[in-house]
């Protein structure tokens, strides 16, 4: 299934009974939602500012192997934040990705929405997206 998720399982005991294309008919739907939400979904700048501050600051302390996670491009509006990083390392990618629920308080779930893939300079570069806790993540029926 496309997208990978820490923080909520986007396929539920109550879904187990969908066929495979229904399954992914829905995770269609739930990736439209958030490309929406990017597009439409006001910034809560209080809340944003802060929540940008805390994401540039927990990869700023990510580091596996000496390589840094440098942030290419980021925002954040009221319910979601959207990153684009890059490392010469994939396994720093991973690390940020594995500790950011946990170590950045306030968001709820993280969702890969591109892979780390090597880029033309040699650097790897992601797109990861960020869930507010309190507000419902696409695909899901309630807050978490």
């Amino acid at each position: 299934m496309p997208g990978s998720w820490y923080g909520w399982t986007p396929v539920t005991d109550s879904d187990s009974h969908l066929e495979p294309q229904e399954i992914l008919d829905r995770e269609s739907e739930r990736k439209a939602e958030i490309e929406s939400r990017l597009k439409t979904e006001s910034r809560d700048r209080s809340w944003a500012t802060g929540a940008e501050d805390k994401i540039r600051e927990y990869t700023g302390t990510t580091v596996s192997g000496g390589d840094p996670i440098k942030i290419t491009a980021l925002s954040c509006l009221t319910s979601i934040c959207s990153a684009q990083v890059a490392s010469s390392n994939p396994a720093a990618l991973a690390t940020m990705m594995i500790g950011f629920v946990l170590n950045v308080p306030g968001m709820a779930a993280v969702e890969i929405a591109k892979q780390p893939a090597k880029d033309n300079d040699g650097s790897y570069k992601a797109e990861y997206r960020f869930f507010r806790k309190g507000f419902v993540v696409p695909g899901q029926d309630r807050a978490i």
